[in-house]
């Protein structure tokens, strides 16, 4: 019998066995919850727009609202924009 060198040793094949999926179902929570957002009031449009463009937020001569909700919401709530005024406001969210 001929033995083979370490560089000529023939491999063997690996099988690799599906493994199977689980899913897990997680039942939604019923009730009453809160989502947190902002409601915009603009007090100071030129001081607005000023923020908005230093920071990118202005586009065709429209304000970005969505944009400036981010950031606020991103901020939580701490985040003085020129012009801008906001309040917190608790949206119910309610499941069944």
């Amino acid at each position: 019998m001929q033995s083979q060198s370490a560089g000529e040793q023939k491999q063997q094949p690996v099988v690799i066995e599906p493994q199977p999926i689980v899913k897990i179902e997680r039942p939604k929570p019923e009730g009453i919850s809160y989502r947190t957002t902002y409601e915009i009031i603009v007090e100071d449009v030129r001081k607005a727009v000023l923020w908005c463009i230093e920071n990118k937020y202005f586009e065709c001569l429209d304000l970005k609202v969505n944009e400036i909700r981010k950031r606020i919401i991103e901020s939580e709530g701490n985040i003085t924009i020129p012009g801008i005024k906001y309040t917190k406001v608790n949206v119910p969210v309610i499941r069944k």
